[in-house]
């Protein structure tokens, strides 16, 4: 590859990060699977404690990029103790483009890759058997949860007991569950927002 070319694709990288948000360098689990080195809990503490920030599905984001945390501004639960945040579907294809020539001197195509707020139910489930998970992100068995709750506008939150627990969404009429198990700690509120990942790379 020329070194304009890689130089390019760097770039595209870096400006994806900060403006969508890309899934390769954000989250993949709930807080309790996540390091705890960082303190921050909230959009307001990321801000203050000097994250980036941006915007992305039209919702204000600051991130933490060592612990790879998402925080969005403006949510406000109204639980005392479990979970919390928004949901987003992102699609089409993410794949970094690369421009050579006089195509560098054209109005770049509509960007094919898009970041959106949904609805979904989310199902909270006890520890899942890693054999239900071996082929992709679905469960392979419609296993029962311990506990439902539903999006509005996109957010939702879940009261839950102090325990250890798994996360997943519907999505296509079946259980999207691409997270690590995290854990409820007694009287305290994790923020966590789920993407769900339709884009092709």
């Amino acid at each position: 590859m020329k070194p304009n070319a890689v130089a390019f694709v760097l770039l595209f990288l870096a400006a994806n990060a900060m403006v969508f948000i890309s899934p390769a360098n954000t989250q993949t689990s709930p807080p309790g699977g996540q390091s705890t080195t960082t303190p921050v809990q909230n959009y307001d503490e990321c801000v203050k404690a000097g994250y980036p920030t941006g915007k992305a599905a039209v919702q204000e984001r600051c991130w933490t990029p060592t612990s790879f945390r998402i925080f969005v501004k403006g949510l406000k639960p109204t639980i005392h103790q479990g979970l919390y945040g928004s949901i987003t579907l992102r699609s089409g294809n993410c794949m970094p483009g690369m421009i050579f020539g006089d195509e560098r001197d054209k109005i770049p195509p509509p960007n094919p890759c898009t970041l959106m707020t949904v609805d979904r139910t989310v199902y909270i489930m006890e520890p899942i058997e890693a054999r239900y998970k071996w082929h992709g992100p679905y469960l392979s068995a419609d296993l029962p949860p311990f506990k439902i709750t539903k999006s509005i506008n996109s957010i939702y939150e879940i009261e839950l007991p102090v325990g250890r627990y798994e996360l997943c969404v519907e999505d296509n009429g079946k259980k999207y569950c691409r997270w690590v198990p995290f854990t409820i700690e007694k009287e305290r509120l994790q923020e966590f927002n789920i993407e769900i990942n339709h884009a092709v790379y």
